[in-house]
């Protein structure tokens, strides 16, 4: 699905998957502290990723003391509402590279 849509696809799709790259990496090295303390069995959940409240952004030492830390929703919004809108992004610019996907190959079989 090549074309505008499909870049902008691409690029925020590329970007949740850095999100949940940080997640896990997260997970683990919370898994390690929990281990070294002897917890061994609790997983830890619902851990904040670079947006929503306690993530990344809101709690730098590059972004204090900065607008960035204190953007409404983008670093205080619960991490289950960061996901949802992360799909809802992704899902805004999926339908439209479908679509114009879509009406070239229906263009191209008419054409052929």
């Amino acid at each position: 699905m090549r074309g505008w849509w499909g870049w902008l696809l691409l690029s925020v799709a590329t970007l949740h998957t850095l999100e949940h790259t940080y997640l896990m990496w997260r997970f683990q090295a919370t898994l390690r502290e929990l281990g070294a303390l002897g917890i061994t069995d609790f997983q830890p959940q619902g851990l904040p990723g670079f947006f929503g409240r306690d993530g990344w952004l809101a709690t730098a030492d590059i972004t204090q003391n900065s607008f960035l830390c204190r953007l409404p929703g983008i670093t205080t919004a619960p991490r289950i509402d960061v996901h949802f809108w992360w799909n809802i992004i992704e899902m805004t610019f999926l339908l439209p590279a479908a679509n114009s996907f879509a009406q070239r190959v229906r263009a191209a079989r008419i054409v052929a």
